[in-house]
């Protein structure tokens, strides 16, 4: 393993974009590289740590935090095809805790 990737390893980016690994480059003091570090959660604007990997006719993508999740309401017609019925949302155990504000229509525009 050169020194590179060690590095890397020990002190890699902690951002996980959908359906890799992880980022791999070197982080900064805030454990994000300088492409993540600032990168906003899309529900609560809080620092994105990863991206929505839930896949329709595409991967979704969109910036997450930790506290905050993409989910498909399967009680609505087309049920999780696609992305018809796919959101986005503050995890229902940490709503309380968290200070965030709620979906509203027109946040994936």
């Amino acid at each position: 393993m050169t020194a590179d990737r060690k590095a890397a390893a020990e002190f890699g980016c902690r951002y996980r974009p959908a359906y890799a690994s992880g980022c791999g480059a070197l982080a900064g003091e805030s454990g994000f590289c300088a492409n993540h570090v600032g990168k906003e959660c899309r529900v609560c604007g809080a620092q994105a740590t990863n991206e929505c990997n839930h896949t329709g006719q595409f991967v979704c993508g969109v910036p997450l935090c930790s506290d905050c999740e993409g989910w498909v309401d399967t009680s609505k017609a087309s049920g999780s095809w696609g992305f018809m019925n796919h959101s986005h949302r503050v995890k229902p155990a940490v709503q309380s805790a968290r200070d965030c504000r709620p979906m509203v229509e027109g946040d994936l525009a």
